[in-house]
């Protein structure tokens, strides 16, 4: 199988690398590269320089937008995607007894700026996985009762590339009259995202999409409702309003986000990556992801090895985990192969994406194999 990318396109990448890291972060895009040098250049040009930059920012924001199949005015770019979901959990008028359902499979950065709006009397009720690793509709329903306000989710966990249902799971909710909060950082840039099924989006700037750190994407939809609850002068439609010091006058869409100075070179490195997938297509990304983790979890499984992901590729995201006594200690064996991907927690997780090849499954199945324990499991999780 051929690669969509030529890894000759991305520093640091040569023969002897197999990068399945781009779950934690990409590799650097030459292109990239090159647009954040640029962009940092033009603060060199004073006003002139700083309407560049704000073109640049504008540009991203369509790049992003017809990759998620909106338009530019529902994309806010922020300071990272903890800034925005922190926004988003602040945004909300938390009342004692209200409560939010999560899931014992999302990153902190989802969950912790939901747990730090307990001193305004929010309740947060995790869900556990079940036996297969997976958090169906049902369960996640079930938790809900008439003081849930919302559900938080992201499209395709960390810990275990599960997809969650989120068709099914944004048709219950509406129909419960509870707001969806998606995080797309696990999708965006290797599968299609459908922004409408959310009350608002959040993405990370630097894995899939294939750009740097220090860029949070909020995504909204014409029906969004959900407010900003960290203000800045970027926020708002006009910070010279002549009545700005009675009152704050957000933006209406997706850039009441936004709240300061904006990091215009990560920026701009980032509206080089999404042009490099879009060139390519989702749907190619995806496909070529797809047939890559397929052979990745048949292999591991023909192996002996414990796989964590879902079998179902259509349940599945653009990694492959499988489990280990040490996930830390194994991405520094296979570090030292020249096989880059992540460890920890008791697993180790292979992202591919369009610059791989079939070469970087095998290389990662039989690196793994040969440091698991013939005949370890790992012990029992709650089910």
């Amino acid at each position: 199988m051929s690669t969509l990318i030529d890894p000759s396109e991305f520093l640091g990448l040569d023969e002897n690398t197999s990068y399945l890291y781009t779950g934690a972060n990409s590799p650097t895009l030459r292109t990239a590269h090159q647009a954040m040098a640029d962009a940092y250049a033009l603060q060199s040009r004073g006003a002139s320089g700083r309407e560049a930059l704000l073109d640049i920012e504008l540009a991203t924001r369509e790049q992003l937008a017809s990759l998620a199949g909106t338009t530019a005015d529902h994309i806010g770019l922020a300071g990272d995607a903890s800034t925005v979901w922190n926004s988003v959990a602040a945004g909300f008028s938390w009342q004692p007894g209200d409560n939010i359902v999560l899931n014992d499979l999302e990153h902190p950065a989802l969950y912790y700026p939901f747990l730090a709006q307990r001193r305004h009397g929010l309740s947060t009720r995790f869900v556990e996985h079940d036996e297969a690793w997976e958090v169906p509709v049902r369960r996640l329903m079930a938790a809900c009762d008439e003081h849930t306000r919302a559900i938080a989710v992201s499209s395709v966990t960390y810990v275990n590339s599960y997809r969650h249902d989120l068709v099914a799971l944004s048709r219950a909710s509406r129909e419960a009259g509870i707001a969806l909060l998606i995080d797309w950082s696990h999708s965006f840039g290797v599968q299609d995202i459908d922004p409408d099924l959310a009350a608002v989006g959040v993405s990370a700037s630097y894995k899939w999409l294939l750009g740097p750190y220090g860029v949070g994407i909020a995504i909204t939809t014409p029906h969004t409702r959900v407010a900003s609850g960290q203000p800045g002068w970027r926020s708002t439609e006009n910070m010279f309003d002549p009545d700005r010091f009675e009152r704050l006058g957000w933006h209406r869409d997706a850039q009441r986000f936004q709240m300061g100075a904006a990091a215009f070179a990560s920026i701009a490195a980032l509206g080089a990556g999404a042009a490099r997938v879009a060139e390519i297509g989702i749907s190619a990304v995806e496909d070529h992801s797809r047939r890559l983790t397929d052979v990745c979890t048949d292999r591991a499984l023909d192996r002996g090895l414990t796989v964590l992901s879902p079998q179902d590729g259509d349940r599945r995201g653009g990694s492959v985990v499988v489990a280990c006594p040490d996930g830390e200690g194994m991405a520094d064996v296979l570090a030292r192969q020249g096989i880059l991907a992540w460890g920890g927690d008791g697993r180790i997780r292979a992202s591919f994406h369009g610059f791989n090849t079939v070469r970087d499954v095998s290389r990662f199945v039989e690196a793994v194999r040969a440091v698991v324990p013939h005949g370890w499991a790992p012990q029992p999780q709650p089910a």
